[in-house]
């Protein structure tokens, strides 16, 4: 059984790498849900994400969440992605990233994601400011 699972994990790597989404998520896909590990729940939500089934994805990423206890950086800025993508202007993306933001201060992806969101916006002030604040830890740090 556990020789199935990396067996699985292992084709899907292998599918990803190569390009081959859909394979990579038939392989996922047949892995009881019981069984995936939070990479699993992960790699499936990508591989979705990258056959344009965003929905899909999203929901692969509750698991995930609730296998770790907690969102990490990757789940959210994922999720807030998803939910972008449906919804180039969601609001429910925004709050992902601002929450990302204060989450993970340190994090440059987190502040870029919400830089990029505010602009899409049309809040091009608050984004320079993002921008800037970055800038200037960079310079700081």
């Amino acid at each position: 059984e556990a020789h199935n699972y990396a067996a699985r994990c292992n084709r899907a790597v292998v599918s990803t790498s190569l390009g081959n989404f859909a394979a990579a998520v038939q392989d996922l896909e047949m892995i009881p849900k019981e069984e995936r590990e939070v990479a699993a729940w992960l790699a499936l939500a990508t591989n979705l994400r990258a056959i344009h089934r965003p929905a899909q994805a999203e929901a692969a990423l509750v698991p995930a969440v609730e296998k770790q206890g907690m969102w990490s950086l990757e789940t959210l800025l994922l999720s807030a992605d998803l939910r972008e993508e449906l919804d180039p202007l969601s609001r429910s993306a925004w709050r992902l990233y601002a929450l990302a933001r204060r989450m993970f201060p340190g994090s440059t992806l987190a502040r870029l994601k919400l830089a990029l969101a505010a602009a899409k916006r049309g809040d091009s002030d608050g984004a320079q400011r993002l921008l800037a604040q970055g800038a200037a830890e960079v310079v700081g740090g």
